[in-house]
């Protein structure tokens, strides 16, 4: 399966609904590892992103497979080093190289195959520079709070609006099916998103076939050090770090 197309009403309250993301804090980082070379970045989105890095950047290019999350980006003043591309991280190309490239808030666990989350890494390598980094951000799940079956949990949102999500977790293909009920001021929705969790040892050997090598991992933007803990009651955040193999 390809990674999720998001339509205009998503793409509309994608930034709402991830108010509580320090971009400032991932900007910051990011902006520094880049040595403020050129950058792509891979499910651009609304360009949460994009549009602060470009700020700290000769240029950065953001690619996505949703025309309406690409748009959404376009209601944003965008400055001249941005550029958006409609396309998907499998295959999209370009005969430019990045000092960095991104595949950041879950972007590799939209695909829903191992094939594909390993063509993504793939195309991801390709683009690079010499030298430069390719960064991949996940959730590391819970893994022995995730049981087969159903489990349900709730966050609150920015402002009023409530999640409540149904999950269903399949040991087997790792893929995690959610039904997200959404609960705001407007009214309610449900969307059906499904993942496939990536372990960490499986991520560096999908790099490492890339021809790419782990050069640091952190649990957050602060550069906080990552600890597996397989007996967390919740996911973490893992950021992953990689460069080209000498």
């Amino acid at each position: 399966m390809d990674e999720p197309t998001w339509d205009a009403d998503q793409a509309a309250r994608y930034d709402t609904e991830h108010a509580r993301i320090d971009t400032p804090l991932t900007v910051a980082y990011l902006a520094e590892l880049s040595g403020g070379g050129d950058v792509l970045e891979f499910g651009v989105g609304t360009g949460r992103l994009a549009v602060p890095l470009a700020g700290k950047a000769r240029s950065v290019l953001g690619v996505d497979n949703s025309a309406e999350m690409l748009a959404a980006a376009r209601h944003r003043p965008l400055p001249d080093n941005l550029a958006l591309a409609l396309g998907d991280a499998q295959t999209w190309t370009t005969e430019r190289r990045f000092d960095l490239v991104l595949c950041v808030y879950n972007l590799l666990l939209h695909f829903t195959t191992q094939d594909a989350q390993l063509a993504v890494v793939r195309n991801a390598a390709a683009h690079l520079a010499p030298g430069g980094h390719l960064v991949v951000e996940n959730l590391h799940p819970p893994l022995r709070a995730m049981e087969e079956g159903e489990r349900i949990s709730t966050l609150r949102l920015a402002g009023a609006g409530m999640a409540i999500s149904t999950q269903r977790f399949d040991w087997k293909s790792l893929l995690l099916d959610q039904s997200v009920l959404y609960v705001d001021e407007d009214g309610h929705r449900v969307r059906q998103i499904a993942q496939r969790m990536l372990l960490p040892s499986e991520q560096d050997l999908m790099a490492r076939l890339a021809g790419l090598r782990l050069v640091r991992r952190i649990a957050n933007w602060r550069g906080g050090p990552w600890r597996a803990d397989s007996s967390a009651p919740a996911a973490s955040n893992v950021i992953s770090v990689y460069r080209r193999a000498e």
